[in-house]
């Protein structure tokens, strides 16, 4: 098959690490994969470039972008389209229909709707379920990445419940890291986080818990990502008297490093539609602990047996889970094999039997 791929860009996001994990599988399988951006920038346009054809659109509204998709698909031809994250997915759609060339349309939505900035008002509301409800009836499928997603998305615009399917996300590891996590006993402990610095991820409470653990001097929090709240995030731990212990990071686009010298992986996140990011620390075999936010995290570590699941918000139950994390862990091997359960081989062969229609 030809596959095509629609993004917005090709920043260092989960969805696009995971569409590129995915597209090298499916192209290792002998598919043919091209990437459609709306705009030919981010962190991973690099690594994409390398071995897949780019299509940028130069479009830098969504509307602008209708028209001239339309016309990468008349020139491309692929068998299908998959494109997720509304509204981006309505684009996806009219302009598969305006080129009338029989092209398979599958969307894919990554996040409780709930949370959407775009439905905070009611205008806004309207347009997703008129959208969601009537414009979805022409794909073939609609994938959720987890079962909280799928039931949002059911609940609030009722898209045919026949379309809907759950496919989780693939864990992505950036090559074939030989490393080995050093296991033996330190002085010191390294609490990793990794994600946007924005506030549905919650850094404040992931700060503040640190600040709980004891002795602080046997701790130390690396934060990878970066975001609109970076400076706002290095003035709390400033006052906090933190700087010593904490690290800001930026964004990176190999995590290997940072997996291999972490002890305890932390999502304090408010919520997530699936959080790759854990099924990622898990394939290294860390410890996972992990707010029991909308949608994912419950899921991945099947309701606390494979990480510690903490409440929204909660910094003193984090610091706890985080300490208990260390003083009695779950098996190494139990967590990577959970991990195993979602490679990019393997939801790459679900995504193909669900594009051959079985």
């Amino acid at each position: 098959m030809k596959i095509a791929v629609l993004l917005p860009d090709l920043r260092v996001g989960g969805v696009e690490k995971m569409r590129l994990a995915l597209a090298r599988e499916w192209k290792h399988l002998g598919h043919e994969v091209i990437f459609i951006v709306l705009r030919d920038t981010g962190g991973l346009l690099v690594d994409v470039r390398r071995d897949f054809i780019v299509q940028s659109l130069q479009a830098h509204r969504m509307r602008a972008a209708v028209w001239k998709l339309r016309g990468v698909l008349l020139a491309e031809k692929p068998h299908l389209l998959l494109v997720g994250m509304w509204p981006l997915t309505v684009i996806g759609i009219i302009s598969a229909k305006l080129a009338s060339l029989g092209t398979r349309v599958f969307v894919s939505e990554h996040i409780s709707f709930k949370h959407t900035p775009e439905l905070r008002t009611t205008v806004g509301k309207l347009l997703f379920w008129f959208t969601v409800t009537f414009l979805y009836r022409m794909t073939i499928n609609v994938i959720c990445v987890s079962e909280g997603v799928k039931s949002d998305l059911a609940i609030f615009a009722k898209p045919p419940a026949k379309k809907l399917r759950v496919i989780y996300n693939p864990a992505y590891v950036k090559g074939k890291n030989k490393n080995v996590r050093q296991t033996e006993k330190r002085s010191t402990f390294t609490i990793l986080s990794v994600g946007s610095l924005k506030d549905q991820k919650d850094h404040r409470t992931l700060i503040r818990a640190f600040s709980y653990l004891v002795p602080l001097e046997s701790f130390r929090l690396v934060l990878v990502g970066d975001g609109p709240e970076r400076l706002e995030l290095a003035t709390l731990v400033h006052e906090q008297g933190l700087s010593t212990f904490i690290e800001f990071a930026g964004e990176q686009l190999d995590l290997a490093k940072y997996f291999l010298e972490a002890d305890v992986f932390v999502l304090s996140s408010r919520y997530e539609g699936f959080a790759n990011v854990i099924v990622e620390a898990m394939s290294y075999g860390l410890q996972v602990v992990s707010t029991d936010c909308e949608h994912g995290p419950r899921e991945i570590l099947n309701g606390g047996e494979y990480g510690r699941l903490v409440p929204v918000s909660d910094a003193r139950a984090m610091a706890v889970a985080i300490q208990a994390s260390l003083a009695k862990p779950f098996s190494v091997t139990s967590i990577k094999e959970r991990a195993s359960e979602y490679s990019p081989l393997t939801v790459a062969n679900q995504y193909l039997k669900l594009f051959g229609g079985e």
